[in-house]
């Protein structure tokens, strides 16, 4: 697949707008066409005369969320992506390339195909995951941060069980991705009358800290229910394609591993005296700029925006409502008004458990079992991209959480 142009009377040639042999007017790029950056861009197209870029490796933008019920063929992974071209506005080009390192001290950015100069930047990369450091056969390890590996996960799990007279799952973290994945395969090599082991192993001394106890147990009860078993304090050692290796000695056979330990900072390099924290997400100030860098804005997963002494979480919402404010931003830097203070509102969290489900909403009101479940998938239909693709969620959200046919 080649490049995605669309030649809407732009000032710059169809291949680009490189650093090099040409005058150029103003420019603001945007990485990432997830949710913060096709946020941004709907703000930031009403500048004029101001060449607008997006980039990002794939054409199309994904409903991250539901990747489990992809990787478990609950849901068609057509109803979790759509075209960024047709999200964005018009004015806005949109071009497939891959960010390998930005200097925000040179103001160059620099992709696969070529090098890029900005006036305003917005960072909205999103996750990659993250290994640790680990680097054993990763070909062999699925993971579950895009659409294409969730899709990896669908083919290639059902032909694992056929093959396999003791079929074992082995997941690195166990965390709400871990849990909802583990879930929904469970689910799936029970329709295929599989009989499935699965292992959670979490490096911490207990999973998901800012759970209540209550929350917990209701966690622990539902890991019981569908035969979970858990190691906590242990990570992988070792993995030869087949078997895995855990620090504490344990050994397990031809095991169909997942990595859902966690996620990282997606561009490989970035230059420029910013600080960041472990995961390599950008320390932004209250307006979402980078300290030391005007013009230069870090949207959702891609910034670590200081939260109730911490940092907030990564979520959907908070990529849409960050993407929104440095989009308004960008527009205030232009015309030489007052940036904007980002001060979003948490609407809350669901982790959905196959039929059951654990959440909080509006960071106080606990949320459980079916009711959170409907919450988890209804808003999934609400952010999504198109009508269609809404409704498919909607169903989910009134029938398939009832126990009835899946599609």
């Amino acid at each position: 697949m080649g490049i995605i142009l669309f030649d809407r009377t732009y000032s710059f040639p169809l291949e680009g707008c490189p650093v090099k042999g040409r005058s150029r007017k103003s420019r603001i790029i945007i990485l990432g066409g997830g949710f913060g950056g096709i946020a941004c861009s709907k703000k930031a197209a009403s500048v004029k005369n101001h060449e607008i870029l997006l980039l990002d490796k794939n054409p199309y933008t994904t409903m991250l969320p539901s990747l489990p019920d992809v990787a478990g063929d609950r849901i068609e992974a057509r109803y979790l992506e759509e075209d960024i071209s047709r999200m964005v506005p018009s004015n806005i080009r949109v071009s497939r390339e891959e960010v390998q390192s930005v200097s925000l001290d040179r103001s160059i950015i620099q992709t696969n195909k070529q090098e890029y100069r900005y006036d305003y930047l917005a960072i909205a990369t999103g996750s990659v995951t993250n290994f640790y450091g680990f680097n054993q056969n990763l070909e062999g390890i699925h993971t579950l941060t895009s659409l294409e590996e969730g899709k990896r996960i669908r083919y290639e799990f059902p032909r694992y069980l056929e093959r396999t007279k003791k079929p074992h799952v082995i997941l690195a973290g166990a965390g709400y991705t871990a849990l909802e994945l583990a879930g929904a395969l469970a689910v799936r090599a029970g329709e295929k009358g599989a009989a499935l082991r699965i292992t959670l192993v979490e490096k911490a001394d207990r999973i998901l800290p800012f759970l209540t106890p209550k929350q917990h147990d209701h966690i622990r009860r539902y890991m019981d229910r569908m035969g979970f078993r858990l190691l906590v304090s242990d990570s992988i050692e070792g993995f030869d394609g087949s078997n895995v290796r855990l620090h504490s000695g344990r050994e397990f056979s031809d095991c169909f591993i997942c990595w859902t330990a966690g996620t990282k900072f997606a561009i490989p390099q970035i230059e420029g005296d910013i600080e960041r924290i472990p995961d390599g997400r950008i320390r932004v100030n209250e307006n979402l700029e980078v300290p030391g860098y005007p013009g230069v804005f870090a949207i959702g997963d891609s910034a670590a925006i200081n939260s109730e002494g911490g940092y907030l979480r990564k979520a959907v919402n908070f990529a849409v409502y960050s993407g929104t404010r440095a989009g308004d931003n960008i527009r205030r830097s232009i015309g030489g008004r007052p940036l904007r203070a980002f001060h979003p509102i948490d609407l809350g969290w669901v982790i959905p458990l196959h039929k059951d489900s654990v959440g909080r909403i509006f960071g106080k009101i606990p949320v459980s079992g079916r009711i959170g479940l409907k919450m988890h998938y209804f808003m999934c239909g609400f952010r999504n991209f198109n009508w269609k693709n809404a409704l498919a969620f909607y169903k989910m959200a009134l029938f398939n959480t009832k126990g009835g046919k899946r599609r």
